[in-house]
């Protein structure tokens, strides 16, 4: 007997990769992106050179093949930063989106937070919460190692029932 082993998602697709996504919605939003990419351990940055001023046809394309990334089975989980709300290709719409998918979306606005520095840390801390909800096991224990040095910096705080989880 063949066994496979993989990700069934909410939807009944299957991946056999569980990707954490950091999405950027548009183009001002691609340094946040990288820069809270690089924090998570194995999480995917996906940034664009487009978003503002395009057409509405070129930003429905932008809007589709964004969300189709972020649809893959192989992605569990889902970051979208954006730092301009576009007509057509926001936070809110693709969230909407991809959440037809069931799967772990957090969305982040660079404004709204009060600037980049307050965004990376809110992204950030939105990631580790979905790498964590990802992981099992040694994950865990990533997880909170990367809290206590993250927190150091940006004072993040470990959330509640971490440390409890992490030794169960």
């Amino acid at each position: 007997m063949t066994k496979w082993y993989g990700f069934r998602r909410p939807d009944g697709q299957v991946g056999c990769r569980n990707y954490t996504l950091i999405l950027s919605a548009t183009i001002y939003a691609n340094s946040t992106v990288e820069r809270v990419a690089n924090t998570i351990y194995g999480a995917i940055p996906i940034t664009h050179h487009l978003g503002r001023c395009q057409t509405k046809s070129d930003l429905k394309m932008t809007f589709d093949v964004l969300c189709g990334l972020a649809k893959n089975p192989n992605v569990g989980g889902v970051v979208i930063i954006d730092h301009f709300r576009e007509e057509l290709c926001n936070i809110d719409d693709m969230a909407h989106e991809i959440s037809k998918t069931g799967k772990l979306i957090e969305t982040v606005n660079i404004r709204d937070a009060g600037g980049v520095l307050n965004a990376t840390a809110e992204a950030t801390r939105k990631a580790m919460y979905i790498t964590r909800e990802l992981s099992t096991g040694l994950g865990i224990f990533v997880t909170v190692i990367f809290y206590i040095v993250f927190g150091v910096f940006f004072n993040v705080p470990l959330p509640k029932g971490i440390i409890i989880e992490a030794l169960r």
